[in-house]
Order: C-alpha cells, then sequence, then structure tokens
C-alpha cells in the first residue's frame, strides 16, 4: 500500500509515519524519539532479513 500524502500537508509536518523498507511502513505514537529508536531497530531486522533471504535462496 502506498502512502499517498495531501496536498494541503506542509512538507515535514506528519513525522509520525516512517518508511521500514521498500513493501512496509510504521506509525509511532507516543514520544517521537522512543519511536525513532524503535523504527531504527525495525529497519535493521529488515535489512539483516533481506540479507539472510538473499544468502538462503542463492
Amino acid at each position: 500500500m502506498k502512502l499517498i500524502a495531501s496536498k494541503m500537508m506542509l512538507p515535514g509536518s506528519n513525522q509520525r509515519i516512517h518508511s521500514v523498507h521498500c513493501h512496509s511502513g510504521m506509525v509511532v505514537a507516543g514520544l517521537a524519539a522512543d519511536g525513532r529508536k524503535i523504527v531504527a531497530g525495525t529497519k535493521s531486522e529488515a535489512t539483516n532479513y533481506e540479507r539472510l533471504a538473499s544468502l538462503l535462496v542463492a
């Protein structure tokens, strides 16, 4: 599902929606710093999983 931003939204105004990987995203509610930490860990896990999956297929 592709996120479609509203034309009325200012750039950078909604920092609670994050892209995790090419086909996944994440929405954060609560403290922004905690959300960024969780998103960073999730991005790392997604990258590691993609790397492992490519090794298993090859």
